[in-house]
């Protein structure tokens, strides 16, 4: 898996472009909280702080 969609938007390649600095924080809170919308799950009764960091590093590997 390297993070791509055919939705734009949602490339998880393009974290960092599309949020700059704040990339991390949108991740993480996207990733604990979920996206309804877009049906993305809830992981905040999922991951542990590990998991949740290897989520972040597993992204951040992939970025653009």
């Amino acid at each position: 898996a390297n993070g791509m969609t055919p939705i734009p938007v949602h490339d998880l390649r393009r974290m960092r472009e599309r949020h700059g600095a704040q990339w991390v924080d949108v991740a993480r809170r996207t990733t604990l909280a979920g996206r309804h919308e877009s049906g993305m799950p809830v992981f905040r009764d999922v991951l542990d702080a590990q998991a949740l960091t290897d989520v972040i590093a597993w992204l951040g590997s992939v970025q653009r």
